[in-house]
């Protein structure tokens, strides 16, 4: 076996061990923090409509502001990364009980931010948004039922999982009750990378 999937393993087993993460955990809840404001500020000031036009590209004309210097769809897709941000936050600060460093929670947080910052982008570009046709026409009523049912779903499956592992007895026991029970070949790593996925492809949605 090479070095290098020798040390991958060693990574994937470093971040499945129990314990506890304060600066880990701190670093990216105030990361993922920040970036909620920054998704703000790129929205208010029309940053990515700005960068398509630089790129030779197509980008909406800057409609009307609803609420918070923001139209209803920048606030729709404003309210994507926060629900993400309070997802992943919930998650880390009460889910969460496996080692967590720094340095790996500013990587999670920088992927984040990278798909959020290109889900504002594509909700800008003339090509791929849906400003045009309204928040209640086309494909946006669904990425966003989507979205919503993904993130209640994930979140309830990893309380019954949390629940069920905290239990006497059940220690180093596979959960497959609850909403688990309904999926097979699941994806059960709790890490924030699924979720973001999830968004990415609902953003291309909405």
């Amino acid at each position: 076996m090479s070095a290098k999937p020798e040390a991958e393993q060693d990574w994937f087993l470093k971040t499945r061990r129990k314990g506890p993460a304060p600066a880990g955990k701190t670093t990216f809840i105030v990361l993922r923090s920040l970036d909620v404001l920054l998704q703000y500020y790129l929205l208010r000031s029309n940053a990515g409509g700005r960068f398509i036009q630089r790129l030779g590209g197509s980008a909406d004309p800057p409609q009307a502001p609803f609420a918070l210097g923001l139209s209803p769809y920048q606030l729709l897709i404003w309210s994507l990364s926060i629900g993400s941000a309070a997802k992943q936050i919930f998650w880390t600060a009460y889910i969460s009980d496996n080692i967590f460093e720094a340095g790996f929670a500013a990587i999670i947080s920088a992927y984040n931010t990278f798909l959020n910052s290109l889900n504002l982008l594509l909700s800008a570009w003339s090509t791929t948004s849906n400003a045009p046709v309204g928040l209640l026409s086309g494909t946006v009523p669904v990425g966003v039922l989507l979205y919503g049912l993904g993130i209640y779903l994930e979140t309830v499956s990893e309380i019954q999982r949390k629940a069920f592992k905290q239990a006497p007895g059940n220690k180093d026991k596979a959960f497959s009750g609850g909403l688990f029970g309904l999926a097979t070949n699941m994806y059960v790593s709790s890490e924030p990378f699924p979720l973001e996925q999830a968004e990415f492809e609902m953003g291309n949605m909405v």
